[in-house]
């Protein structure tokens, strides 16, 4: 019986401070941010429904798993 994951590929981690969190984290695994970006406006409204959100992002992608570490502006 499976109680539990048994494989997880992609996490998010919410964040207050953007940049002090990719430096923490890049200095935790020995790995850098692949790429930052944000998403807003129109994009995020018809993807996730909010108009006044603004999330940015950076993404690491580590062996076993892919983490973007995030930061939402707005509503």
């Amino acid at each position: 019986m499976n109680n539990g994951f048994s494989l997880v590929n992609h996490v998010g981690i919410t964040v207050s401070n953007l940049e002090k969190s990719i430096e923490f984290y890049e200095t935790l695994t020995g790995k850098k941010i692949s790429n930052k970006d944000e998403i807003g406006g129109k994009r995020m409204a018809q993807t996730q429904g909010l108009d006044d959100t603004l999330i940015r992002y950076g993404n690491l992608h580590l062996d076993n798993i892919n983490m973007d570490i995030l930061v939402t502006d707005g509503a």
